[in-house]
């Protein structure tokens, strides 16, 4: 695979150097020569020598996965550079079922959940290219560089299933900043919060020649421990070349890499504070900082990663635009618990140093159609993918493959679109089928509305059957069906969307934490495949009365007993109110105002870091005791918090940012035992220079 990628590209520079040799000819001025040279005619005093101006270059760009008609599934940056907002996994908020299993410190690898799926059910992709992790089928969004980011969209859920080789429920898709601009740009972020928390960012981008334009972004991140154990480290670095052949081949080449260093503290132990504590003391001792007793005082986890890719944009078919990339994929995860000397080990955890790695190399080809009546767009994807780990039985090595095309059909009077698509993909041998339709359409000027389903197979998690104390069977395969229904209504200054989503999950798998007493390493293993029929409801409003504007995004889901089986709260809610002006001469333009966030019922949870895995479910194994997988019974009240807000943009070019977090120092958690933030202030800026 690595031979026939090094001939590809080696032709494809060949194909390049052709051009560019070929398109410097071409600009140079042409003699008007006669044919017969002997003959020599003088026209009056007109010059003889015509001139023939270079053809002005045009880059070709990739087209996103999603249509016009679906501006509310995406968020662009001029929305985001005015959000609250750490690290780029912030942004899902923003849209509706969107959450985040916060774990309360900073570069914890907290669960994203969109329409109630988190881990190993969300596809990320970086441009149209899968970056998950090919192991684990999840990834720290931690690692997501969020200053370089245009938008991101956020698939239907009907669609989720169409991108990448694994068939996942959900899709995000992160799309970087392409600046076109004749002049250097750069961009300097900064912000400083308590526990020496803070962030730098640099961003340079400059375009060398009419063809050749670069962008550079480097990141660092860094805390010190709020609780013991739970430090970190995070540099990024971004590099992307663009080379313009003609007007009819673009080049594009990006490196991504990431390497960070975070302390995983597992949470307070909440069961050594009630062994040692009375029960008046519990809350006190759990939200002291220092007295607090944390589950792993010895664990953390180092991760990299690389990602390298050569995009080719052509249009050879006359206005069908043609993506082809090659791509290269590599994680390694150290995994460390209990590395150090034998006077400071727990006594109740083992000790486990553990590489994990997977390299994938890939090609991605996608081919849009332009009909008469709408598009017909048709994605390829091959893979090569190497995994080495002592947490699979073997090594385990696969080529995958995956296919899907998608007819869009517009409505007459642009009123809206309908959507038939399918896929059929190979995923480590076995084949999955999927297939659905959506549609969207303006009922009026003011009203619009949404629907869509779908019916795929997924493949089973790569860790299943790899406990000896569980068996599931390998010849089933996941069904899942998904419908999603939404009524917007936007009008003057009203923005309103009603939202409900439907999964039926047949064979879906259920995990369970393995507590080996008296051993405690939060280890988590599927056990059983199960039916789960999970329906959610979402408001989503934005109000503008006068200079203030009001925001609000609501989510419920029904069904208290499937929701539990997958550790959803009863409701989320986020939002604000704010004042929005531009003041002094247009030099200021302020948004201040109140966030708000509120979570509802939830039970306990436990997350496996190293498998990516979150469960409800405990399976005690000790002496004496030999238990069945029992759902938790702990129920926990419904949190919320107020922040004060403000960004304040001054010259279009300085952004100054000031967050009074936790207002009122409530005392609480989103995932037992992770202590939320206490009131603190975070102070930021971000400025642009030109030339």
């Amino acid at each position: 695979m690595k031979k026939l990628l090094i001939k590809v590209l080696f032709v494809f520079i060949l194909i390049l150097t052709n051009n560019f040799v070929s398109a410097n000819q071409q600009e140079k001025p042409l003699k008007d020569v006669s044919p017969d040279s002997s003959k020599k005619t003088i026209i009056s005093n007109i010059d003889s020598i015509k001139t023939t101006s270079p053809q002005k270059l045009i880059p070709i760009k990739n087209e996103n996965l999603l249509s016009d008609n679906f501006a509310r599934n995406i968020i662009r940056k001029q929305t985001l550079n005015r959000s609250d907002y750490r690290n780029a996994s912030e942004f899902t908020l923003n849209f509706p079922f969107g959450f985040i299993r916060e774990l309360g410190s900073l570069g914890q690898p907290s669960e994203i959940m969109l329409y109630g799926n988190g881990f190993k059910n969300i596809t990320y992709l970086n441009d149209g290219i899968l970056i998950n992790n090919r192991l684990s089928n999840s990834l720290d969004a931690n690692l997501i560089q969020s200053e370089g980011i245009d938008s991101i969209e956020v698939l239907p859920l009907p669609r989720g299933f169409l991108y990448g080789t694994n068939s996942n429920i959900s899709t995000i898709n992160v799309i970087p900043s392409d600046y076109s601009l004749k002049k250097p740009f750069t961009r300097i972020k900064f912000y400083q919060a308590p526990n020496e928390e803070g962030i730098f960012d640099g961003i340079f981008h400059a375009q060398f020649s009419e063809r050749l334009s670069t962008f550079f972004e480097v990141t660092h991140q860094s805390t010190l421990p709020r609780f013991r154990n739970s430090e970190l480290s995070l540099w990024q670095a971004t590099a992307r070349l663009r080379y313009i052949v003609n007007n009819k081949l673009t080049l594009v080449g990006n490196y991504n890499y990431a390497r960070s260093i975070v302390q995983l503290f597992g949470g307070v132990d909440a069961d050594t504070i009630r062994a040692n504590y009375s029960a008046d003391q519990f809350e006190e001792i759990l939200y002291d900082n220092f007295l607090a007793p944390v589950k792993f005082n010895n664990r953390y986890q180092k991760a990299s990663i690389q990602n390298f890719s050569v995009r080719l944009l052509g249009d050879f078919l006359y206005n069908n635009p043609t993506d082809l990339t090659f791509y290269f994929n590599n994680g390694l995860t150290e995994f460390r618990q209990n590395e150090v000397d034998s006077s400071q080990l727990q006594s109740n955890i083992d000790k486990i140093m553990v590489n994990n790695e997977f390299s994938t190399y890939g090609m991605r080809l996608v081919q849009n159609f332009n009909l008469g009546f709408g598009k017909l767009i048709t994605i390829s994807e091959l893979e090569k993918t190497e995994i080495n780990t002592p947490l699979l039985i073997k090594e385990k090595s696969s080529t995958n493959f995956a296919t899907s095309a998608k007819i869009s059909i517009s409505l007459p009077n642009s009123i809206g679109e309908i959507n038939l698509f399918n896929k059929y993909s190979d995923y480590f041998g076995k084949s999955y089928l999927g297939f659905g339709f959506d549609g969207i359409v303006s009922i009026s000027k003011s009203f619009s509305t949404y629907i869509g389903y779908s019916n795929f197979q997924k493949p089973f998690d790569l860790f299943v059957n790899e406990a000896d104390l569980y068996f599931i069977d390998h010849t089933k395969i996941e069904k899942i069906s998904v419908t999603e229904v939404k009524l917007n209504y936007t009008k003057d200054s009203f923005d309103l969307s009603l939202s409900y989503f439907s999964q039926n999950l047949s064979n879906h798998l259920l995990a369970t934490t393995i507590k080996k007493l008296p051993i405690n390493n939060d280890e988590i293993y599927f056990f059983t495949s199960k039916n789960i029929k999970l329906q959610g409801l979402n408001l989503f409003s934005n109000i503008n009365f006068w200079k203030f504007n009001l925001v609000t995004n609501t989510s419920y889901y029904f069904n208290d007993e499937n929701r539990n089986e997958l550790g959803l709260p009863k409701f989320i809610s986020y939002g604000g109110i704010y004042y929005i002006d531009t003041l002094f001469n247009s030099n200021l333009q302020l948004k201040m105002g109140i966030n708000y966030s509120s979570i509802g019922k939830r039970i306990g949870l436990n997350i496996d870091f190293e498998r990516s895995i979150s469960t409800t479910y405990t399976h005690l194994i000790g002496p004496t005791i030999r238990s069945i997988p029992s759902k938790s019974s702990e129920e926990f009240d419904s949190e919320f918090q107020l922040d004060f807000f403000l960004a304040g943009t001054i010259q279009e070019n300085a952004t100054l940012y000031f967050v009074f977090e936790n207002l009122l120092n409530n005392k609480y958690f989103i995932v037992p035992y992770y202590p939320q933030r206490e009131r603190g202030i975070r102070l930021g800026v971000a400025w642009e220079f030109f030339d």
